[in-house]
């Protein structure tokens, strides 16, 4: 049958007693005696107040009998029923007689109502996760609230010291454990409040409440709550915070977080209190892997990069010189080196087949194992000596800074070559860290500010396949166009110019883009004849930088084979076959999406298509 709750009241100072359910079809009888039991009284009386005419109040006492029910008496579900206690049975109850005296000073004047949760994990406690109002006031202490709670829970045999209150936000979730010797206003509560009832040391006057999350590499591995002194110093907490997340290793730091609870100012004096440092109750700090980096530092992590080879500036017998036999040698070797691959293995895919790749993204070893730690104003010739005056370095014997080589990585890439004048240590983002990798070279080297590191590969006619790639140094203080460059390149090569085509490789889309300068448009003057205008390639639509891979082809050894503007290896076909069924099936999934909702009876909103209106005024 349906149970009725019901709200049990002291006569003397309206303080709940109990919350007592029972079913409706229940005598009065039957609920003296639950009374009885709950409370360990033997003579009181009940009583309750109806509406009566013109809005007025009268009282009503339930006698004890085995025939009414509570709904013939006139009770009501969440009915407040009022409990008229004996002098004789108050004086014999003396654990009643200070529970009353907790309640008077904490609910004398019921003007507050508190969701309470009962999260305490306890065997066989049947109101484990469930939820009960309570009518208190502002001026009623956080303890007072707990023994309460506790009591009418039924879980008087938890010490209140294991126990502790905390708000559960209806935007911001879980708050910090309420400080016990508070008031509800003073611990920032408001009316209708929601609290949870938990397991758990509540904090003292001297403690607050601090959550450390735990992040490597830009990934949060655990969240941990720590209830620590407010005059804990940073080193302290750095040790605790430690122990307790089980870091490995030795340089872990604390920072705090922004807004948006990214990492923001690290906590850089151990010696400081967290009290002094402005760290309040509920903040959020996060350990980090590391050393702590001041405003004006930045941080690096170091990587050695292969030998690679490279056409010097005198060196024109690389690739062919002019000598047809020895071109021909050169591509004789690598074809053989293919074959022996296919000989001894017969799992051989085509990313092995192509000899770009290792050229690309090639192996690196990381230096140190830490990070490098700088000052923004460090410039690259103080990191160059630093760099070799470590116990890594000294054993690659470098003769001078000269040669050695920095350059900026873009993941497993090398990409831009840190000039000495370059200042991206002054502009680097402190909270990112910077990945640089170091070539060392086999002569002297001073890339100035108009000179390009590129990357050469000349494809084997009639095939697929590329001879191995060099490093090329072009200097685009003499043109910055697609024609300049291949004129660059065909007579460093010593190839025909006419017979030259050049293409830029993107490796995230496997596509070759042909650099050519683009035609020139059409003049109003009609006596001027059309003609190509050089392109700027260091800027859109080709956009060639730093560590690009320019491939080259003879249009005479592919005439009749391959298309005159084809340069893909059969990885690159494979992969674009790849990405384009990807993409197939990302749009499939949209379009099933689409028609799911469709079918839903959800129309898809679409915004309507308006004119688009250019308003420019007039210069002339």
């Amino acid at each position: 049958c349906e149970p009725y709750q019901f709200v049990i009241k002291d006569d003397q100072d309206g303080s709940i007693l109990e919350l007592v359910s029972l079913s409706k079809n229940k005598t009065i009888s039957d609920l003296y005696n639950l009374l009885m039991e709950t409370t360990g009284l033997q003579t009181f009386q009940l009583l309750y107040f109806k509406s009566g005419e013109n809005d007025s109040r009268v009282q009503v006492n339930l006698q004890k009998s085995c025939d009414t029910t509570l709904t013939s008496a006139g009770l009501k579900d969440g009915e407040t029923i009022i409990l008229a206690l004996s002098h004789k049975d108050s004086s014999q109850s003396p654990e009643n007689s200070e529970y009353r005296r907790l309640s008077s000073e904490a609910l004398s004047v019921p003007e507050w109502s508190v969701s309470l949760l009962n999260r305490l994990p306890l065997n066989g406690n049947p109101h484990t996760c469930r939820t009960i109002d309570i009518r208190t006031s502002a001026a009623a202490t956080v303890v007072n609230l707990k023994l309460q709670a506790l009591s009418l829970f039924k879980v008087e045999s938890v010490s209140p010291d294991t126990t502790r209150l905390r708000e559960n936000h209806k935007t911001m979730g879980l708050q910090p454990p309420l400080r016990e010797g508070l008031t509800l206003v003073d611990a920032g509560l408001s009316n209708g409040v929601s609290l949870v009832l938990e397991n758990g040391r509540p904090p003292q006057d001297s403690e607050m409440t601090v959550v450390v999350n735990q992040i490597v590499s830009g990934k949060l591995l655990s969240v941990q709550e720590f209830l620590v002194d407010r005059q804990l110093t940073v080193l302290d907490m750095l040790q605790t915070a430690c122990r307790q997340m089980k870091c490995e290793g030795t340089q872990w730091y604390l920072s705090k977080t922004d807004a948006y609870g990214d990492p923001a100012e690290s906590l850089d004096d151990n010696t400081t209190t967290l009290m002094d440092l402005l760290v309040n109750d509920g903040d959020i700090l996060v350990l980090q892997q590391g050393s702590v980096l001041k405003k004006d530092q930045i941080c690096l992590c170091m990587w050695l990069a292969p030998d690679q080879q490279s056409l010097s500036p005198d060196d024109r017998s690389v690739i062919g010189g002019g000598d047809v036999s020895q071109l021909q040698d050169e591509e004789d070797k690598v074809m053989l080196e293919l074959a022996a691959k296919l000989s001894l293995c017969d799992s051989v895919t085509t990313r092995d087949l192509n000899p770009l790749n290792s050229f690309l993204s090639p192996d690196l070893k990381q230096l140190f194992e830490t990070l490098l730690i700088i000052n923004k104003s460090m410039s690259v010739e103080e990191l160059k000596q630093v760099l070799m005056s470590t116990e890594q370095f000294q054993t690659l014997r470098i003769p001078t800074s000269n040669f050695m080589r920095l350059r900026l990585m873009e993941g497993t890439r090398l990409r831009t070559v840190i000039r000495n004048n370059c200042q991206v240590f002054r502009h680097a983002n402190a909270k990112e860290t910077l990945n640089l990798a170091v070539q060392v070279l086999h002569f002297e080297e001073n890339i100035g500010i108009h000179e390009m590191l590129l990357m050469l590969a000349q494809k084997i006619g009639g095939t697929r396949i590329y001879m191995p790639a060099k490093e090329f140094i072009w200097n685009t203080s003499s043109g910055v166009g697609a024609g300049d460059l291949k004129r660059v390149i065909a007579t460093r090569l010593n190839l025909p110019l006419h017979d030259v085509l050049i293409a830029k490789y993107n490796p995230d889309t496997c596509e070759w883009t042909v650099l050519r300068d683009q035609p020139q448009k059409a003049s109003k003057n009609k006596g001027k004849k059309k003609s190509a205008h050089k392109t700027n390639v260091r800027q859109a639509p080709y956009n060639v930088q730093d560590g690009d891979l320019i491939g080259i082809k003879l249009l005479s050894a592919d005439k009749g084979i391959l298309d005159s503007e084809d340069f893909s290896t059969q990885e690159d076909i494979e992969n674009r076959q790849h990405l384009l069924q990807v993409a197939e099936e990302k749009k499939r999934i949209r379009e099933e999406k689409k028609k799911s909702q469709s079918m839903d009876g959800f129309p898809i909103n679409r915004r309507p298509e308006v004119p688009l209106t250019i308003r420019v005024d007039k210069f002339s």
